[in-house]
């Protein structure tokens, strides 16, 4: 007599990793079910260890539509707290607004301000305008810890000095984002093109 099937819902986790063992041993026929709701995950994978695992067949069903429409809009929408008191919605919402808050962020822990400037110029095929406070070469080159040059959103500055303020964060507006140069005010200008030219040709030129 076959053995009667079950459904199994499965993450590709360690426990229900377990449970398809363990219900085979009790007699199973156990069928793995998975659900894709966006997180990114390697459901090829999945699928392959759920068979290894013991299942004698599994699937994935697409369910990223129907979780937002069903799930995630309607709970935002009805004030879903998380820990009895804080907003879903905030928590959620956080990496939304550091990312329009803040357009680029690199720290100048190795090679300073300058390579700091350079690579975010290359990265983002924007030339920038800055002035230095104080002493060019210290500006430029110093690799002191826990420093980073950060690109605001234009009309997001008052609200990101607010931010280090509130936490203690000492900043300093250094310059703007814009044209087709690395400009350093009273000090040196490159254009773009010269800049990614000498970055292409750095490492030939170092190893021949």
């Amino acid at each position: 007599m076959p053995a009667e099937k079950v459904v199994l819902a499965y993450s590709g986790g360690l426990d229900t990793s377990v449970a398809i063992r363990w219900l085979k041993d009790q007699g199973w026929d156990v069928v793995a079910f998975t659900v894709d709701l966006g997180e990114k995950k390697d459901l090829d994978a999945i699928q392959k260890r759920a068979l290894k695992t013991g299942a004698s067949a599994a699937y994935v069903a697409d369910g990223r539509l129907p979780f937002l429409q069903l799930f995630v809009w309607p709970s935002l929408q009805a004030g879903a707290v998380y820990e009895k008191e804080y907003p879903l919605a905030t928590a959620l919402a956080r990496p939304l607004i550091a990312r329009l808050l803040v357009e680029a962020a690199h720290d100048i822990s190795d090679g300073g301000l300058a390579i700091a400037l350079a690579e975010s110029c290359l990265a983002g095929g924007h030339g920038c305008r800055v002035s230095l406070p104080g002493d060019p070469f210290v500006m430029l080159f110093s690799e002191s810890a826990a420093r980073v040059v950060v690109a605001v959103r234009p009309g997001s500055e008052a609200e990101f000095a607010g931010l280090c303020a509130v936490h203690g964060v000492p900043a300093q507006a250094l310059g703007v984002v814009g044209g087709d140069d690395l400009e350093i005010t009273g000090e040196f200008s490159v254009s773009l093109a010269e800049l990614a030219a000498a970055h292409r040709q750095a490492l030939p030129a170092l190893f021949g």
